[in-house]
């Protein structure tokens, strides 16, 4: 009996799975299994539709809708002159020996294009009247 309650006391005492926090370890790795698993997951579209219906959709008009293209093409051409100038820069900070600013410069240079892209792909689908691009349908239509 007395067996029992040494245990049990050295137990409360010594927990060292709480202290080591193993439940809030095991939560957050099913977070991030499951953010990995919605990132490399393809998700459905949830409406079907083409371009000339989603242009009644949000009642546009011909104006509107070239209104809408200028500025995705003056956008996206902005991101990709600082995209330019950030690749620029890091390839100089390269050479001249500085490898962890040249790493962060390269990064945004990533997170600039990222946005190019983005403009320019909207803007590649308002100029072909045409919903749905894939990534290799926009290249091709980007050197035509």
């Amino acid at each position: 009996m007395e067996n029992k309650t040494v245990r049990g006391t050295f137990k409360r005492f010594f927990d060292v799975s709480s202290w080591l926090g193993t439940a809030e370890i095991k939560r957050n790795t099913n977070n991030i299994r499951g953010m990995v698993k919605d990132l490399f997951t393809v998700k459905k579209a949830e409406r079907r539709e083409t371009f000339s219906d989603a242009v009644a959709r949000y009642n546009l008009n011909k104006q509107d809708l070239l209104e809408k293209q200028n500025e995705f093409f003056k956008v996206s051409m902005v991101y990709f002159a600082l995209f330019i100038c950030d690749a620029v820069y890091a390839v100089y900070l390269y050479f001249n020996s500085r490898y962890m600013p040249a790493l962060m410069a390269f990064a945004f240079s990533f997170v600039l294009f990222s946005m190019f892209f983005r403009q320019h792909f909207w803007y590649t689908q308002i100029k072909h009247r045409r919903l749905g691009f894939t990534f290799q349908q926009w290249v091709v239509s980007l050197f035509k």
